[in-house]
């Protein structure tokens, strides 16, 4: 090959002063080429993995770069491996490639160079260790650049050294394929065949054994039957329109049956993230919280009792299996993942909940296409989460336009018939390639109550499971609660049974045979309620406050009040 097929690139020839590791990429890069050529697997992972082609690539030697050039501009067009046909053809047709001339003599050594990688003829098994030498090469020569450019300015500096030294913390967020997602696992028939007879006989002969996390509102799981690990679950909604606080819920609900939840939140600070934890599990407005005092509306005795006592169980039950991470709008998603890997560290993390796509920094820049950019960071979170086997849910947008017709939809809808209501994959912002690639996908809107008592969930997309349809839940932005109106896990039915059951009298009640037959009958009694969880079984003891009794004399009353709000009806539950 000629000076013209070199001239962009001599000055990558050396990338690190060490002639050692120059050697061994002259040893290593036709060995991976030679693999590249003959294994359509190992070709495909390179180019998922993001092994780069060109000047900046991964190849530091010139003949393997200009041939992996060749080889990966001819994938992305047939999507086949390089025959030697195929290079033959490319170089017989081609004046130019990549706006390079191509002479006569290096069309005479792209051939003969393909024949000698050809004849060396590497063993597949080393395609692994040959790619991770070439990325780590790759890594090395960018953080080198990136140190050898600013290190001198930052010796020098006598002012501002604080935003240098982020601005060369955020350079290396950038270096590309730092933190590569490769995900590939190969089987034969034989083999898969077994293993899905098992799984077969598994569920038939041990039905609550799955390995899926139920979100803990029954409505959904009745579509979804929990999701698997290794999924990617995006959630779509109008501006204020629920995606947080049903995020928020499903996290929290994992978090209680005993599952490690890491929820990283880029919008909301992490105090009054767990403020509104503690209102949820306690079932009180969160009003009165910021209300304060003691007042008919702060926080009288019994609310804040009622708080305290749930901060206590969340203290014990369920901090070692939730973490929240506060960022700032704008973290890059390397930096996400980064502080993930912190939280793995200290717990086992089975759910990662990222609120919310839209407002992660992107790491790459395609001017006009932002869309791209989004995907990018969607991708990256969803290969993130399908190598570690974690349940992973974020969220996006509506469309502007779709709005407007998902709310006029959502104004019509009852509770008996919310059909009306469809979220799509074409109404979601951004590129149709992120509900494209995600396993689920759910759209979300509230009703025309001021303020919203429902939520409407949309099965927009169920890889393996039903689609295509919609689901009623309760909803209260008071309490930040959702729940299924039918059957929500954990909460003391028995208690509202007997409350709004007017055929039963108070003598009834308080006999000795009556339904609270062996309780305590003072007014610090209890009854105990079975939660089920994906782990264990618990008996949870809920008291029945001096306000029970009230409710109890009067029900034999005519002008029984009946509660209408979550938090009128929150002394029942146990949250």
């Amino acid at each position: 090959m000629t000076d013209s097929m070199l001239d962009m690139e001599a000055s990558y020839d050396t990338r690190v002063n060490n002639e050692a590791l120059k050697k061994l990429a002259e040893k290593e890069e036709p060995r991976f080429l030679s693999i590249l050529l003959r294994s359509k697997d190992s070709l495909m992972d390179a180019m998922s993995y993001g092994i780069k082609p060109g000047a900046k690539g991964h190849f530091w030697t010139p003949k393997p770069r200009f041939l992996f050039n060749i080889i990966n501009a001819y994938y992305s067009k047939y999507h086949t491996t390089l025959t030697r046909t195929a290079i033959e053809s490319i170089m017989e047709s081609s004046e130019q490639f990549n706006g390079q001339t191509i002479s006569e003599e290096d069309r005479t050594n792209a051939r003969m160079y393909w024949d000698a990688v050809w004849n060396i003829n590497c063993p597949v098994d080393d395609y692994e260790l040959l790619r991770d030498n070439l990325n780590n090469r790759y890594l090395q020569w960018q953080a080198v650049d990136l140190v050898r450019n600013s290190l001198d300015t930052l010796i020098r500096s006598t002012t501002n050294q604080a935003q240098m030294v982020r601005d060369i913390r955020d350079s290396f967020y950038k270096i590309d394929n730092l933190d590569a997602d490769p995900y590939a696992l190969s089987m034969d028939i034989d083999e898969g065949m077994d293993r899905a007879m098992e799984v077969v006989r598994e569920r038939r002969e041990n039905p609550d054994s799955s390995t899926a996390i139920l979100t803990g509102i029954n409505a959904i799981d009745r579509l979804y039957h929990g999701f698997n690990l290794g999924t990617y679950t995006l959630i779509a909604g109008m501006i204020n329109g629920g995606k947080t606080t049903l995020m928020f819920n499903i996290g929290f609900n994992m978090a209680k049956a005993g599952y490690g939840v890491v929820y990283v939140s880029l919008e909301k600070e992490a105090v009054p993230f767990f403020t509104r934890l503690l209102a949820l599990h306690a079932l009180v407005d969160y009003n009165r919280i910021k209300v304060g005092g003691k007042g008919e509306h702060g926080l009288n005795d019994y609310y804040y009792n009622k708080i305290m006592e749930a901060g206590s169980q969340v203290k014990n039950v369920i901090k070692p299996k939730m973490e929240c991470i506060q960022l700032a709008q704008g973290t890059k998603v390397s930096k996400v993942i980064a502080e993930v890997e912190k939280a793995k560290s200290k717990m086992k993390v089975d759910v990662l909940i990222v609120d919310y796509l839209g407002v992660i920094g992107t790491e790459t820049h395609h001017p006009g296409r932002p869309d791209l950019d989004e995907y990018n960071v969607s991708q990256r979170l969803q290969s993130y989460g399908r190598v570690n086997h974690f349940v992973t849910i974020t969220a996006t947008q509506l469309k502007t336009p779709s709005m407007k017709g998902v709310r006029d939809k959502a104004k019509k809808a009852t509770m008996e018939d919310p059909s009306n209501i469809e979220i799509n994959t074409e109404d979601m912002a951004g590129s149709k390639m992120i509900p494209a690639d995600a396993d689920n996908a759910l759209g979300v809107a509230l009703n025309n109550d001021k303020p919203a008592t429902k939520m409407y969930v949309y099965s927009t997309k169920a890889r393996d499971d039903e689609s295509r349809t919609i689901v009623t839940l309760d909803f209260d932005g008071r309490i930040g609660r959702v729940s299924d109106p039918l059957l929500e896990s954990g909460q003391v039915t028995e208690v509202d049974q007997i409350i709004y059951n007017s055929s039963i009298s108070a003598t009834e009640l308080e006999s000795d045979d009556g339904l609270f037959d062996g309780m305590d009958k003072s007014t610090t009694s209890t009854t105990s309620t079975t939660t089920s969880t994906a782990k264990e079984t618990k008996v949870t003891k809920v008291k029945i406050p001096p306000e029970v009794k009230e409710v109890i004399e009067a029900i034999e009353s005519p002008a029984l009040p009946i509660p209408n709000s979550a938090e009128d009806n929150s002394v029942f539950d146990i949250g």
